[in-house]
């Protein structure tokens, strides 16, 4: 079993490392209330596996995340196919 804290400090890592400062475009054109919906959709046939790390990667961009999984691991997905909300 992953340990969330050890989890969430390597999610940071990756995104200070990756992101930086953030995008200025986005930081100049988009209010910071700003909030969006989305679906995680399967682009090919695929087994899941790490949908608790994808919740905790969106968590730590956003705490007051709404994370509605459809997949559990192991499960098989096909193109289209939404795995969370």
């Amino acid at each position: 079993m992953l340990d969330p804290d050890r989890v969430r400090l390597f999610v940071r890592a990756a995104l200070d490392e990756d992101l930086g400062r953030g995008d200025l475009t986005t930081e100049v054109t988009v209010p910071d209330r700003a909030r969006a919906c989305g679906d995680l959709v399967a682009k090919q046939e695929l087994v899941v596996a790490g949908m608790e790390v994808a919740r905790m990667v969106f968590q730590v961009l956003d705490p007051a995340l709404q994370w509605a999984p459809e997949a559990r691991e192991g499960e098989r997905f096909f193109p289209g196919t939404v795995m969370g909300t």
